[in-house]
């Protein structure tokens, strides 16, 4: 195992990647994967595996990992016998994946005994195995390249967020007098308390399981039908140090895909995704066949009247 990079495995049910060893600072930071516990990971591998029969009985090469209530993978098909940490397991999409793999910040191996993977064959895998087209991993690699953050889009995220914040805003609120009045080891338990509280532990929870399930990115072109948000692709925050997945807050834009190939969307396709954001700003993202990338902004302001003009009309 090569000193410090991180060791990432495919899982070909999830159609994720798992993250089996991580040294130092976590590979998941700055916005990268999501976190997925025993208990979640077992409910989705029986909505998407298919070696479930009818009457949802494991198969026998999966009986002992079902009896123990997990689903890592064991060591005879990890490659670096890392077995992963009980309690949960962090997960990389492909988009992910493939950026960080790219930029060599990540190892990636097949499931089995395949060996590691370079780019061409990760490539392939996104070609063959996912959903994720080219252009939509062209614009998120375009995005990340310039180190913003960038997380899949759903049509619910901006209002976990916001219930999120005013989950800690209220909870500071109630307890601010009461902290004047204590003393200052006092005053870190109730804070610690306060962190610690159910709303907040809820609007957690839910920011995380929105997170988990996001739907994967598409073009606009193929979703000139769609009412509830799902033709935008992607959440972005600008550069930001600080950045925490468990509270983000509100995207500074959202990204929509097309090609430049392709006709642009009508003005009645803009105008609901501009609605669809719910107030946050739009860019679409062109992708030309040559990999090149243009962002360009788009809103639903009017046409000011100049003032100029009415001048003009009273004489």
């Amino acid at each position: 195992m090569p000193g410090g990079i991180p060791i990432c495995q495919y899982d070909s049910k999830l159609g994720m990647f798992r993250v089996l060893h991580s040294k130092g600072k976590s590979v998941v930071s700055g916005g990268y994967g999501v976190s997925i516990s025993e208990k979640e990971e077992h409910f989705m591998r029986q909505q998407h595996s298919s070696e479930y029969d009818q009457k949802g009985t494991q198969l026998p090469e999966k009986e002992e990992e079902m009896k123990n209530g997990s689903t890592h993978a064991d060591n005879k098909d990890n490659p670096n016998g890392i077995t992963p940490a009980a309690a949960s397991s962090e997960f990389l999409f492909m988009e992910e994946a493939l950026f960080l793999h790219e930029r060599g910040l990540i190892e990636v191996y097949m499931e089995g005994n395949h060996g590691k993977l370079d780019s061409s064959q990760l490539f392939e895998l996104l070609k063959e195995k996912s959903d994720v087209s080219l252009p939509v991993y062209l614009a998120y690699k375009y995005l990340r390249v310039q180190t913003f953050v960038v997380v899949r889009h759903t049509p619910k995220r901006l209002e976990l967020v916001n219930r999120l914040a005013q989950a800690e805003k209220s909870s500071s609120t109630q307890s601010s007098s009461t902290t004047n009045m204590q003393e200052e080891e006092t005053s870190q338990r109730s804070w610690k308390k306060r962190r610690k509280t159910s709303a907040i532990h809820k609007a957690t929870r839910d920011l995380r399981d929105d997170t988990r399930n996001a739907p994967t990115p598409v073009m606009v072109e193929g979703s000139f039908n769609d009412t509830n948000g799902a033709a935008i692709a992607f959440d972005v925050y600008k550069p930001n140090s600080e950045f925490r997945k468990t509270n983000p807050g509100p995207p500074d834009f959202c990204v929509a895909i097309t090609s430049f190939s392709q006709p642009s969307p009508p003005v009645t396709q803009l105008h609901k995704l501009i609605e669809s954001c719910q107030g946050i700003g739009l860019r679409i993202a062109t992708v030309a066949d040559s990999g090149a990338v243009i962002m360009f902004g788009v809103t639903d302001y009017g046409v000011p009247i100049l003032e100029k003009n009415n001048k003009i009309d009273k004489r």
